[in-house]
């Protein structure tokens, strides 16, 4: 247990070091030296690219996690597991792949109109792809075998790294712009290499192709779980990028202001991933034990503290959306609503975040394939629909329906098959709270500087709103580890006395 805690700590700091990095990278350099044609190909070509990874892989990283721990033996070359499931995603690869070849002319037709620059580049889609799909299958592999940290650093920090390094000698003139792209396609394909030579250095790479008894133990069961499991996966994928892949058949103008601004605000989930990560395991000891009393107590306290540091967060950016177009320049002001609809988007989506883990770990995980297929009718519709009449307004609005949609459906059916909600009477304190913090910090004189304007903007409204949600206890595990914190530096009792005049002292 020590590993895995050892590898989950570092592969939570490198995460967050990797959203520095990717933040430096997407709201500064990219906006600073590259054209919005060229922000928009260099945001939209890992977009595409996952999309066809995803669909290419066919639910096998998922298989992967699920089925190791029935095939490892180490002697027996875990009976052809990493073999059997290379083959599986390179199936899936060249299916999908001949797929999109086949429409390519019809795809390339639209791009060359709308998006130049995607149509120039867009054979690189296949190898960008494959990419993915070799990274996703040996990421996979990995965290089965306990070794996580590795991948995380290659993905969160080495890429991220790789393209700063890139985008700099663009920006001083060493290299053009396509030279640029194809260092980044490079980029990807030696971040598909590095599992793969890991893999050999730890002494795991084992290719012996063994299709024996294991194998036809569980090929039903594996084929019957990757393709149940394959559609919810996929339409998870499309529900976080089909906007983006339908605006590159409008404008690769809107899609580099689009994107940058709806990167922005992915800042807001970093807390709920590692939320999720935590409960997660905890959802599956519920549901092996049957505790529903846990299990709901563990489902409101993770919905209540995500609405709350979703909602806080939400706050800091929307609050400082006119510093935001002052550092990454006055062109994306016209996206700028886009930030607010994504932006509630997230909250939405970590508020019930839980249900989708709770449902799919469920006996009845079924029924998230039914919503996932609605959910990709509701996405296709409601983007062709809205883009043409409202541009990236109208794709953040798709995409806020489709969210919107998915969670409150696996809301209800929670709620109806197993008497679980995530709603209770502090999430109102959080709401009003916000609303009070944002027409008193929107109303703060705004400074000429936005280096002064940001810091003293956001520390108001973290006063504000941190002091209301301690001083109403919205949340109990909240305010107590504030307090735990606060006795360590020495302000434990001052913090007692502005929390609470009531308390009793100790």
């Amino acid at each position: 247990m020590g590993v895995v805690q050892r590898q989950g700590v570092s592969s939570t700091v490198i995460s967050y070091i990797g959203a520095v990095l990717g933040y430096v990278n997407k709201m500064v350099l990219f906006t600073h030296f590259l054209s919005l044609e060229e922000v928009g190909l260099a945001n939209t070509m890992p977009v595409i690219a996952v999309m066809i990874a995803q669909f290419a892989a066919i639910g096998t990283p998922n298989s992967i996690l699920r089925f190791f721990p029935y095939f490892r033996d180490r002697e027996k070359h875990h009976n052809g597991f990493l073999a059997g499931f290379l083959l599986l995603s390179l199936i899936g690869f060249i299916v999908i792949g001949s797929l999109f070849w086949i429409f390519r002319p019809f795809i390339f037709s639209i791009w060359e109109e709308k998006s130049p620059l995607l149509f120039e580049y867009g054979y690189l889609l296949l190898p960008y792809a494959l990419s993915y799909v070799v990274i996703n299958v040996f990421e996979a592999y990995l965290r089965s075998l306990y070794k996580i940290a590795f991948m995380t650093f290659v993905k969160e920090i080495g890429l991220r790294l790789a393209v700063t390094i890139a985008i700099s000698l663009f920006a001083f003139g060493v290299i053009d712009f396509s030279t640029f792209v194809h260092i980044y396609i490079a980029v990807i394909v030696l971040t598909a290499v590095a599992p793969v030579l890991y893999t050999l250095f730890i002494g795991e790479l084992l290719l012996k192709p063994q299709f024996g008894t294991v194998w036809k133990k569980h090929f039903n069961e594996i084929i019957r779980y990757t393709f149940v499991t394959f559609l919810p996966i996929a339409g998870s994928t499309v529900l976080h990028q089909l906007d983006i892949f339908m605006l590159s058949f409008e404008s690769e103008t809107l899609n580099g202001i689009y994107t940058t601004l709806a990167f922005a605000a992915t800042i807001i989930v970093i807390p709920w991933k590692a939320l999720r990560g935590i409960s997660a395991p905890l959802v599956v000891e519920h549901w092996k034990n049957k505790d529903m009393e846990k299990m709901k107590s563990l489902y409101r306290r993770t919905s209540l503290i995500s609405l709350m540091t979703g909602t806080f967060i939400f706050l800091g950016l929307w609050l400082n959306r006119h510093n935001l177009i002052a550092i990454i320049g006055e062109k994306y002001a016209i996206g700028i609503i886009v930030l607010a609809i994504l932006g509630l988007s997230k909250v939405w989506d970590m508020t019930t975040g839980l249900n989708g883990v709770i449902l799919i770990t469920s006996p009845k995980y079924i029924y998230d394939l039914f919503f996932q297929i609605g959910l990709i009718v509701i996405g296709i519709s409601s983007n062709l629909i809205l883009i043409p009449r409202l541009g990236i307004n109208g794709a953040a609005i798709a995409t806020f329906v489709s969210i919107f949609f998915i969670n409150t459906a696996r809301m209800i059916t929670v709620w109806r098959l197993f008497n679980l909600h995530p709603f209770t009477d502090p999430m109102l304190k959080v709401v009003v709270g916000g609303i009070l913090t944002y027409y008193i910090c929107d109303a703060f004189p705004t400074l000429v500087n936005f280096w002064w304007d940001i810091p003293l903007r956001s520390f108001l409204c973290t006063v504000l709103f941190a002091g209301l949600m301690l001083k109403w206890e919205v949340s109990p595990d909240v305010n107590a580890y504030v307090m735990k914190w606060g006795a360590k530096f020495g302000v434990g009792r001052i913090l007692q006395f502005l929390i609470n005049t009531d308390r009793e002292k100790d």
